[in-house]
């Protein structure tokens, strides 16, 4: 079976995404109103990693429209930079942002380096057993393929048998792949080839080569 390398990511690409993204207009502070409410709500005994500071984990990657450097190739602007500039106005708290990979964030809440992290992450059973979750949007993955790629669909774990998927080390992608992949195992179909990348650029490139 001819092999052609699939990416478990965002329906759109991140070259659409830059594309179409005016930076200038993303980069205007959003207002905050400070909401007394919610200060009244935070235990008398809970510390933060630094008194007066909301310290959040985002990512250290380009990847829009979630997290990605401004036009001055600094200050960081996103969807998730832009809600945690909210969560702290509205707590009274000052901001700092801190650029983390994805694998260092389970280990900086847990040890106490991060406050909050805002790093695409997904709610499953087994995060629940470790850590707090606040929803705020709907998780919706999608395969992207190339635009002259055969494949038209993929619907089920036998639609990815024998091929390779980009994915991500840790993440509910790779969980839901390798639930894919014991289900082909089970039925005497091959599985699918796991492609580890890290960023969005390397899978793109990936895909654009078409590497088998």
């Amino acid at each position: 079976m001819r092999k052609l390398a699939a990416a478990l990511m965002l329906l759109l690409s991140i070259g659409e995404a830059r594309a179409e993204l005016d930076l200038r207009a993303n980069e205007r502070p959003l207002p905050v109103t400070r909401d007394d409410n919610a200060i009244s709500k935070i235990p008398p005994n809970y510390r933060f990693v630094e008194p007066g500071v909301l310290t959040v984990a985002i990512s250290a990657l380009n990847s829009p429209p979630l997290a990605l450097l401004a036009s001055d190739n600094r200050t960081r602007i996103g969807s998730d930079p832009d809600i945690a500039r909210l969560l702290a106005g509205s707590l009274g708290l000052k901001l700092k942002l801190v650029p983390t990979a994805w694998e260092d964030w389970p280990l900086g809440i847990a040890s106490g380096r991060y406050d909050v992290a805002l790093i695409n992450i997904a709610v499953t059973e087994k995060r629940k057993e470790k850590f707090d979750f606040a929803t705020y949007r709907v998780d919706s993955l999608a395969f992207s393929v190339k635009s002259t790629s055969e494949i038209t669909r993929i619907s089920n774990a036998q639609d990815l048998s024998g091929r390779k998927v980009i994915v991500g080390s840790g993440t509910n992608q790779e969980r839901i792949l390798l639930g894919w992949n014991a289900e082909n195992e089970a039925a005497g179909r091959q599985p699918a080839l796991p492609v580890y990348l890290t960023d969005d650029a390397s899978g793109n490139l990936y895909i654009q080569s078409c590497r088998r």
